[in-house]
């Protein structure tokens, strides 16, 4: 093989692995920059803490309705908390080898839905459809919630 094809096949490899690492950029910044490009209006509002999330989480305003924000420090740390949300948004919890660890059941005063883009967490409790469809356009499908 000579050495100008071995280079060519390096680089390629290369160029593929990296494209896999940045797939999921999204970040707290760039989710609030992505739904104003949507047309949406967003304020960024105060710190929340949820007991359940190991991380510290972020209000913001879209479209006048309150939307939890959690950003991870990687995509498998976000992972590994939703892996923790039941499949209708109502409880967390962890099952240990057959045993229930930690569970929370949560009392939402309505519809909860949990979205995730790479190593952010999106929780929106409500039933506004404007508000709905412009986070499913940016994020993708629930993963979790009514």
């Amino acid at each position: 093989m000579n050495k100008r094809l071995l280079f060519s096949m390096v680089v390629m490899v290369v160029l593929v692995w990296l494209a896999g690492c940045c797939q999921s950029t999204t970040t707290c910044t760039s989710l609030i920059d992505d739904l104003r490009n949507e047309g949406a209006t967003v304020e960024s509002g105060g710190l929340i803490n949820q007991s359940f999330f190991s991380v510290q989480g972020r209000i913001i305003t879209i479209n006048g309705s309150d939307v939890r924000v959690f950003e991870y420090e990687n995509e498998v740390a976000a992972e590994s908390d939703a892996a923790l949300v039941s499949d209708d948004g109502l409880q967390v919890g962890n099952v240990t080898e057959g045993r229930i660890t930690r569970i929370t059941f949560l009392g939402w005063v309505t519809s909860p839905h949990f979205f995730m883009d790479g190593r952010v967490i999106v929780i929106y409790v409500g039933d506004d459809v404007g508000v709905l469809s412009i986070l499913t356009k940016v994020l993708g499908a629930q993963f979790a919630g009514l």
